[in-house]
């Protein structure tokens, strides 16, 4: 088999899905316990809302621009993402109007179709950690596009109040994870990641909420930022646009027989 040599568009796709799994989007607004006095908001209170106001999906479709910045490179792109929740993660990425990539998840497996080179490969997600030293699980990445809150640390979690905010964190180990909220209504604007063990840390901004045809906060615009030994520092912007859910869709991945694998 031919050794695989991932173009950067590909490269982007691999570590918009995977390389970032970390990622927490961000939750719906909540209107329960607005009127709380900030002595009777709590950890576990503001936990609570973070798992009642996720976003309720079967079905996600939505349009994004993505920016890139790091591993010596700086790209630009647009793409369709769809989803069926538990089941498949679909995407297409454009370049001035032409479609370069093609990526489908299945719970286990990558697919990837590279349109520049006329190469495609298949490869366990685990290959996905392997190469970049980051855990790779379904579930998290549909967590990411879904916009729901996944807990690094989910024990003796505390809180601590501003004028500003609700800093909801919590620390294990070498590991340690960070959740900034509006003090009215708990939506979720900011949250980090850190494993000391590993020297990795994320950070993830979320903008632009606005609700979807059913009625469910969504945020727009995502800003990430990662440092890692295997990454050293990479910014990643995604813009969502045109956002659908439960809407079934279909899924499109057929491989030219004139494409080459390659491993």
């Amino acid at each position: 088999m031919k050794k695989l040599q991932c173009n950067p568009n590909t490269l982007f796709l691999l570590l918009l899905f995977v390389g970032i799994v970390h990622l927490l989007p961000a939750c719906k607004t909540s209107k329960i316990g607005v009127n709380k006095r900030l002595d009777e908001v709590g950890a576990a209170f503001l936990r609570e809302q973070l798992i009642r106001s996720q976003v309720k999906a079967e079905w996600l479709t939505a349009k994004v621009k993505l920016g890139f910045e790091g591993l010596g490179q700086k790209v630009s792109a647009t793409a369709t993402i769809k989803l069926r929740k538990d089941s498949v993660i679909w995407m297409n990425i454009k370049k001035l109007g032409f479609e370069v990539a093609r990526v489908q998840l299945s719970r286990d497996s990558v697919y990837v179709i590279d349109r520049l080179n006329n190469q495609y490969f298949v490869k366990d997600l685990d290959y996905l950690e392997k190469q970049y030293n980051l855990p790779a699980d379904f579930n998290t990445i549909q967590a990411i596009l879904l916009g729901n809150p996944i807990f690094y640390v989910n024990r003796n979690m505390k809180v601590e109040h501003s004028n500003l905010e609700h800093h909801l964190y919590a620390e294990e180990m070498s590991k340690a994870n960070h959740f900034w909220l509006t003090l009215s209504d708990y939506r979720l604007t900011k949250m980090s990641f850190t494993d000391h063990a590993t020297k990795r840390n994320l950070v993830l901004s979320l903008q632009n909420y606005s609700e979807t045809s059913d009625r469910q906060n969504f945020s727009y615009l995502r800003n990430i930022d990662l440092n890692s030994r295997e990454t050293g520092e990479v910014s990643m912007e995604i813009v969502f646009s045109k956002v659908t859910l439960n809407e079934p869709e279909i899924f499109r991945f057929e491989i030219p027989t004139r494409y080459t694998r390659v491993d």
